[in-house]
């Protein structure tokens, strides 16, 4: 017989597969928006200021100089970082973008994945929606009573003064250890999530002091940057403050489910609010700060920068688009690669593209031989500067 989880288990493992959509056309137009974004920055806007006036002639010679002039081996260096930051950013636009769309969801709750939405991908937002409590909306009374009886999980739900709607008040199992009630479940989690985002706000802080240490010394003429590394320096500076501010808004939000409320159904109402509307802060947080600590490497090395967003893409991609097949298999589930099968009690999978350590290492190695060869071309070790 198919149960309510395993059904939810199938809707998810039927999503497509996400290295298809990520690297789709649309990487080639957002890499080549980023190769004319480069050249309008680094190529047509030093070569502007250094034949205006002010560069010309004057006290300021020097000093521009020092910050627009840049050999042509830079910009081959640079490229592989802006290559690699590109890819970044559109993993983590196709993961924000995959999360289920009002059109996808039932009138009584119920998720409807609709296969021909381009986003509709197996990421961790997707399968939080289909399978964690606290990301279920209100669900009908007729539909929490069918999924009690198939399930052996019992809800308390509470008619509420609008035609057709109704709370959940609680949800308990007698014989499953995920049956704790929900709005303890709620208070756990948001715990957690404060403690995690007073680590990461720490770290964010360190950040932050490193790149004012290194601002202060650039403004006080002891120190000479270029373009490059100020335009580095300040994006992680930006986005240290953001991911800070937002680290700052969720927990003051995931505080507020640790209030005594006057009823259940207010509890719940409150608990399930406070704790979802800090859900995009908090990705936008982790975003951002890792988008500060790559751009502080990157400030120092563009080796490093590069090396910290292969690493992120690597092992995050393990996290924020999931790959459950092999975890059902050693779970019990019977999977099933063959989506025309009749049977019900298998779980049919895709075949998705894995990302292997080895191909992680072979990336790893090109990244350090391309740059490797450029030092070589511009030390002129072995061929003539180019």
């Amino acid at each position: 017989m198919d149960c309510p989880e395993t059904a939810r288990l199938r809707l998810y493992t039927s999503l497509k597969d996400p290295v298809l959509v990520i690297f789709n056309w649309k990487i080639i137009i957002a890499i080549l928006s980023a190769v004319i974004l480069y050249t309008l920055i680094f190529v047509g806007l030093p070569h502007i200021f250094l034949d205006a006036p002010a560069c010309t002639t004057g006290e300021h010679i020097g000093q521009c100089s020092s910050l627009f002039e840049m050999d042509a081996i830079d910009h081959w260096r640079r490229g592989l970082f802006v290559l690699m930051l590109t890819i970044f950013l559109r993993l983590w636009y196709v993961y924000f973008k995959s999360s289920f769309q009002p059109h996808e969801t039932l009138p009584d709750g119920t998720p409807k994945p609709d296969c021909n939405y381009e986003y509709a991908v197996q990421s961790l937002r997707r399968f939080l929606a289909l399978c964690a409590v606290q990301w279920q909306g209100n669900q009908s009374k007729d539909h929490l009573d069918e999924s009690s009886k198939k399930s052996d999980r019992f809800f308390e739900v509470t008619p509420s003064d609008n035609q057709n709607n109704y709370v959940i008040n609680e949800f308990v199992s007698s014989k499953n250890d995920e049956g704790a009630p929900l709005n303890e479940a709620f208070r756990r989690k948001a715990s957690m999530s404060v403690e995690v985002a007073a680590l990461f706000m720490v770290i964010v802080t360190l950040i932050l002091d490193k790149s004012s240490d290194v601002i202060t010394s650039y403004q006080g003429e002891a120190l000479a940057l270029d373009l490059w590394e100020i335009l580095m320096l300040s994006l992680s500076s930006i986005f240290g403050i953001i991911s800070f501010i937002c680290f700052l808004i969720s927990v003051d939000s995931l505080d507020t489910t640790f209030n005594k409320f006057v009823s259940k159904s207010t509890r719940h109402v409150a608990l399930q609010y406070f704790y979802q509307v800090t859900s995009n802060p908090r990705y936008c947080a982790v975003v951002s700060m890792m988008m500060s600590m790559v751009f502080f490497f990157a400030f120092y090395s563009i080796f490093l920068g590069t090396l910290s967003l292969t690493a992120l893409m690597y092992v995050g991609h393990r996290l924020w688009f999931p790959d459950i097949n092999q975890a059902l298999a050693s779970s019990g589930f019977n999977i099933n690669f063959n989506p025309t099968t009749d049977k019900e009690q298998d779980i049919y999978v895709i075949k998705r593209r894995k990302i292997s350590l080895s191909l992680f290492i072979t990336i790893l190695i090109a990244e350090l031989l391309y740059l490797t060869t450029i030092g070589f071309y511009d030390a002129g070790i072995f061929f003539p500067n180019i």
